[in-house]
C-alpha cells in the first residue's frame, strides 16, 4: 500500500506542481523559507558544497578566507550562510576571526548549520563558533540538521532567543538533544513573546522533556507555526498542544504532528476537546497517526461542526482506518463552512471499504460543503460510490481542485457516467484521474465529450501509467482542443485546457495538433488562441479556396472587420495574402461556371 501510495514521485511530482500548486506547498515537507535562488540572496556555504574536496576549493577561488572576507565586509548579498561543520574542520580556519566576523555582521539573515557524518567531541573552536553566532543581531532564521545540540548550541539560541529581535524562525531537524539541554531552551522561549513566529522541531531522537518545549509556548502571542513531525507525541505533549490551543492568548495558524504514531484516541481526544474552542488555528496536518480509530477522529472531527472552528486546511494522508471514522468526517462536513482543503488519500489499504465512500458522500449530498480543494487518490472509491460523489458535485460550487487518481475499483463505465457532470460545471479547475488502470478509450472519449462545452477546466490529468489509451483516445483529446472539421468547429472548440499530462506519449509528433493547441491555450488568451487555431488550419496549413468563399458571400458592412481580423499580426498577413492571391481565382472559376450555365439554358 505505501509502494502504491509513494509511487507519485518524479513524473507524478512534477504533474502535481501542475496540477495541485496550493495543496503541495500546503503539505510539502520542503522548507519554504530555504527555498533560496543562489544568485538572488547570495548563498554562501562553508567551505564550499560538501561533495567538493578542499583541492577543488582552492581551484575554484572559494577557500574559507575568501568567504571570511565577503563576511568581514558586511557584503549585502550575502544573506543566507549554511556551514558543513564535518567538511569546516578539515580546513586550517581561524576561529577568533570567523566568530567576530558572523557576529558583527548585519546584513546576515538565514544560518544553516550541518553535522552530517560527524564524529567524535565538539571542541573549544565550536564553541567560539557558537559565540559569534549568538552576538549577530540581524539573524532572522537559524536551521540546525543532523546535530548533537549540546550546551553551545543550546547557549547561542538562548542568547539570541533573548537578545534579537529580528529572530523568528528555528529549525531543528534530525538531531539529538538531552533532557538536560531543552529546560534552558523552554525556559528561553517561554520568557521571549516578542518575535519567534515559526518552530520545526521534527524527526529529532525522543526526549522525554519535548512536552515542556510545547508548554514554553503557552501563552505566546506571535507563535504562528510549529511543526512536530515523527516526534513520537504522547499523552503528556498532547496534554502540552491541548493547553496551548486552549488559551487564549495563542495565534497558532499552522500545527504540524504527522508521523507521530503514539497518538491514540485518548491524545486525539485530548486535541479535539482543545480545537472546540480554538479560533486562531488554520491548518493541520495529521498524515499517518495509524493508532488513532474512531473515537479518537469523532473528537476531533467534532471540532468542525463548532461555529469557533476556522480550520481551512485538514490532511489525513493514510490515516484513516475504519468507515465509522470516515462517516463521522463527512457528517462533521454537513455543518462546516470553514474547512477549504481536505486530503484523504492513500486511505484504501487500511480498512476503508467502498460502502464507507458511499457513506461519505452521501454526507456530502446533504451538505453546502465550502471545500475548494480536495484529495481523494489512492482509495477504494467504486462505481455506485463515484456516482454518488458526481450528485454531490453538481451542486457544489466551490471545488476548484479535484484529485481522484489511483481509484482502480471504478470501471471505466463509472469513469463514463462520471464524466457528464463536467458539461454543465463552471468551478472546477484541476481535475486528476490519472493511474487509474480502468481508464480507456471509451472513457477518454466520454470525457473530451463532456469538456467540449466546458470553459473553466485548465488541468487534466488522464494519462498517468495508463497502458490502455490508443490511437482513438488521443485523437478524441486532439478533437477537444483542435477541431479542424470547419472554421466553426474550430472556433468552438476548447481554449481554457493548457494541460494534459503526456506520461505516455513519446513522441509529440505523432499528435502535433494536440500538443500545438495545448501550448496556444497556455499562452494566448481563449480569443487568441481561437484565432491562430483557426488561421494556422484553415488558412496557412491547407488548401485556402474553400475557406475563401465565406470571405466573397460576406456582407460589405462586415467584409472590412474580417479582413482586418485576419490580418491583425505577422501571421495573419501571410493568411490575407494567401486569401487575396486566391481571391481572383475562386471569382474566374466561379465566372466561368456561371457563363458555362447562361450557355448551356439559352441552349
Amino acid at each position: 500500500a505505501v509502494a502504491n501510495c509513494e509511487s507519485k514521485s518524479s513524473s507524478m511530482a512534477r504533474l502535481r506542481l501542475r496540477l495541485f500548486p496550493t495543496a503541495s506547498a500546503a503539505w510539502s515537507d520542503k522548507d519554504e523559507d530555504h527555498n533560496f535562488s543562489c544568485q538572488s540572496l547570495g548563498w554562501v556555504r562553508i567551505p564550499a558544497l560538501l561533495s567538493l574536496s578542499r583541492r577543488e576549493n582552492e581551484k575554484q577561488g572559494r577557500g574559507g578566507t575568501d568567504i571570511l572576507a565577503q563576511i568581514k565586509a558586511n557584503d549585502p548579498s550575502v544573506e543566507y550562510l549554511s556551514v558543513d561543520w564535518t567538511t569546516c574542520q578539515m580546513l586550517e580556519w581561524k576561529y577568533e576571526e570567523h566568530k567576530n566576523a558572523i557576529g558583527k555582521n548585519t546584513h546576515l539573515k538565514r544560518f544553516r548549520l550541518e553535522m552530517r557524518g560527524h564524529r567524535g567531541v565538539l571542541g573549544k573552536n565550536f564553541e567560539e563558533f557558537c559565540k559569534g553566532l549568538a552576538a549577530n543581531q540581524s539573524l532572522e532564521h537559524i536551521r540546525i540538521s543532523c546535530a548533537p545540540i549540546n550546551a553551545a548550541i543550546v547557549a547561542a539560541l538562548t542568547t539570541l532567543i533573548d537578545k534579537n529581535n529580528n529572530f523568528r524562525s528555528l529549525e531543528i531537524e534530525y538531531c539529538s538533544i538531552s533532557d538536560g539541554n531543552i529546560q534552558p531552551l523552554a525556559s528561553a522561549l517561554a520568557c521571549n513573546k516578542s518575535s519567534l513566529t515559526r518552530l520545526v522541531y521534527r524527526n529529532n531522537a525522543f526526549a522525554k522533556s519535548q512536552g515542556i518545549l510545547i508548554s514554553a509556548f503557552k501563552g505566546h502571542p506571535n507563535l504562528l507555526i510549529l511543526n512536530l513531525k515523527n516526534q513520537r507525541l504522547g499523552r503528556n505533549s498532547c496534554k502540552a498542544l491541548g493547553k496551548l490551543l486552549k488559551n487564549p492568548k495563542s495565534n497558532l495558524r499552522h500545527l504540524d504532528i504527522q508521523r507521530n504514531r503514539n497518538i491514540d484516541d485518548k491524545c486525539a481526544t485530548c486535541l479535539g476537546d482543545a480545537l472546540v474552542s480554538n479560533t486562531t488555528l488554520k491548518s493541520l496536518n495529521m498524515n499517518d497517526c495509524e493508532f488513532i480509530r474512531t473515537v479518537g477522529y469523532q473528537s476531533i472531527f467534532g471540532a468542525l461542526k463548532s461555529p469557533n472552528s476556522s480550520l481551512e486546511m485538514l490532511s489525513l494522508w493514510r490515516a484513516m482506518k475504519d468507515d465509522d471514522a470516515l462517516y463521522s468526517l463527512g457528517n462533521a462536513l454537513t455543518n462546516n463552512n470553514a474547512l477549504k482543503s481536505l486530503n484523504l488519500s492513500c486511505n484504501g489499504n487500511d480498512g476503508l471499504t467502498a460502502g464507507g465512500w458511499v457513506a461519505f458522500f452521501i454526507c456530502l449530498q446533504h451538505s453546502s460543503f465550502n471545500l475548494e480543494t480536495l484529495d481523494l487518490s489512492s482509495n477504494t472509491i467504486d462505481d455506485e460510490g463515484i456516482h454518488v460523489f458526481s450528485y454531490a458535485l453538481a451542486t457544489n460550487d466551490t471545488l476548484r481542485i479535484l484529485d481522484l487518481s489511483g481509484n482502480n475499483s471504478i470501471s471505466s463505465m463509472g469513469w463514463q457516467r462520471f464524466s457528464t457532470f463536467l458539461r454543465n460545471n463552471s468551478v472546477l479547475e484541476t481535475l486528476d484521474v490519472g493511474r487509474n488502470e480502468t481508464i480507456d478509450d471509451a472513457a477518454v472519449v466520454a470525457f473530451a465529450g463532456a469538456l467540449a462545452q466546458n470553459i473553466t477546466l485548465k488541468a487534466l490529468g488522464i494519462l498517468q501509467f495508463n497502458e490502455r489509451l490508443a490511437n482513438r483516445g488521443w485523437m478524441a483529446l486532439s478533437r477537444l482542443l483542435n477541431n479542424k472539421s470547419s472554421i466553426e468547429s474550430t472556433y468552438c472548440a476548447n481554449h481554457t485546457i493548457t494541460f494534459i499530462d503526456d506520461y505516455k506519449c513519446k513522441d509529440r509528433n505523432q499528435y502535433p495538433d494536440l500538443f500545438s493547441a495545448l501550448e496556444w491555450n497556455q499562452n494566448l488568451s481563449e480569443e487568441a488562441a481561437a484565432r491562430k487555431k483557426i488561421l494556422c488550419h484553415h488558412f496557412l496549413n491547407t488548401d485556402t479556396e474553400t475557406n475563401i468563399q465565406i470571405f466573397i458571400d460576406m456582407e460589405l458592412q462586415v467584409l472590412p472587420h474580417a479582413i482586418a481580423w485576419l490580418g491583425g499580426d505577422q501571421l495573419g498577413l501571410t493568411a490575407l495574402h494567401k486569401v487575396l492571391k486566391k481571391i481572383p481565382s475562386v471569382l474566374c472559376s466561379e465566372h466561368k461556371a456561371k457563363a458555362a450555365g447562361s450557355k448551356r439554358k439559352r441552349g
